[in-house]
Order: structure tokens, then sequence, then C-alpha cells
């Protein structure tokens, strides 16, 4: 029997085109808020100093945190890879790869 097994670029263009339509549909939504919201966005522009003050008080601190947590998660990939790599060394020779081995 002939299994149907769907192309790679298929499967691509159908993410892509998913992810197409989501995006549209975000857009569409923000639009909308944008119409309906749109006088109450323009007041509250008037506050807007005083919010990119208190954003340029926290920018150092969040990056900071930002930074160190990208740092953190790199080391423990490495971390993990190290040890990936001492069980990839220590396996035995694959001659039987495919013959199963009830236990």
């Amino acid at each position: 029997m002939k299994t149907k097994k769907m192309g790679t670029y298929k499967k691509l263009v159908l993410i892509l085109l998913a992810g197409a339509a989501i995006g549209g549909a975000g857009g569409a939504v923000l639009g909308a808020c944008v119409e309906i919201f749109g006088p109450g966005i323009a007041a509250g522009a008037e506050d807007m100093p005083d919010m990119l003050g208190v954003l340029q008080q926290v920018m150092l601190p969040l990056m900071v945190g930002i930074g160190a947590a990208g740092i953190l998660i790199g080391e423990y990939s490495i971390w993990k890879l190290k040890d990936i790599e001492e069980n990839i060394a220590g396996a035995e020779p694959a001659s039987d790869v495919g013959v199963y081995r009830g236990i």
C-alpha cells in the first residue's frame, strides 16, 4: 500500500500561509482597535513624556536581566551538550542498528 506523504516544501508553504493568515487577522484586530479607541489613545499621548522617563529608568536593569538570562540559558545548553557528547563517546558501536533486543 502506498502511503501519502506531504512534501517538505508543501508543508513549509502551508506553515507560511497559516502564519500569514494569523498575522493578517492580528493586524485587522489591531487596526479595528485603533479605529475604535483612537481618540482615547490620542488623549493618552499627552502623558507620553512621563512614561518615557519611567521606561528610561527601567531599561538598563531590564537589559541586564535579559542578557544574564540569555547567558545562563546558553551555558546550560552547552553543559547539556557536553553530557550528550560523553554519552555518545561511551556508546557501543552501531553494528546492531535496527535489531530489536527484547528484555
